[in-house]
C-alpha cells in the first residue's frame, strides 16, 4: 500500500487495466470468429473499462453495515467481476455463447464468462489495493488534496 491513498488513483488503475484487458480480449475473439460485430467489439471494450472503474471504486468499502460483515479487496473484486459479466451474459447471450463455441474447447455455456469476470475483479481490486490503498480513507485523501 501506498503512503498516501487515492480514490481517483484507484479509478485510474482500474479503468486503465479494464481497457487494456477488453482490446486484448476483443482482438483474442476477433482471432477465433472475425464476423462479430462491430457493436460488440466497442462494447466489449467499453464494458471492461466500466467494470475496471466499478471495482476500483468499490474500494472505498470495506465493511458492509448491515450484514456487519468485512469485505476485504478479494472479495469485492470477484464479486464485482461476477456480478458484471453477469449482466453481460444477460444482456448478450447469443455473442457470448458463440464465442465460446467457436473456440471448441467444450465450453459452450456462456456463464463461463462470469469465471473470466472473477479473476479480472480479482486482479484489477489487488492491484488497485496495493498501489492506491483502500477504505475511507481514499476519498479523504481526494478530498484534502494528499492524493496522487
Amino acid at each position: 500500500m501506498t503512503k498516501t491513498s487515492s480514490l481517483m488513483k484507484r479509478i485510474i488503475i482500474g479503468k486503465s487495466l479494464g481497457f487494456l484487458f477488453g482490446l486484448i480480449g476483443t482482438l483474442a475473439y476477433l482471432m477465433l470468429d472475425p464476423t462479430i460485430a462491430m457493436r460488440f467489439q466497442v462494447g466489449f471494450v467499453l464494458w471492461y473499462t466500466t467494470l475496471g472503474a466499478i471495482v476500483a471504486m468499490m474500494g472505498v468499502y470495506t465493511y458492509h453495515p448491515l450484514l456487519k460483515l468485512s469485505l476485504p479487496w478479494w472479495f469485492r473484486g470477484t464479486l464485482m467481476g461476477v456480478w458484471m459479466n453477469f449482466l453481460l451474459v444477460l444482456f448478450a447471450p447469443d455473442v457470448v455463447t458463440r464465442i465460446f463455441t467457436t473456440m471448441d474447447i467444450g465450453l459452450t455455456s456462456p456463464y463461463w464468462l462470469l469465471l473470466e469476470g472473477a479473476v479480472f475483479g480479482l486482479l484489477i481490486d489487488y492491484l488497485a489495493t496495493r498501489y492506491a490503498g483502500e477504505g475511507a480513507a481514499c476519498a479523504l485523501a481526494d478530498q484534502k488534496g494528499d492524493a496522487i
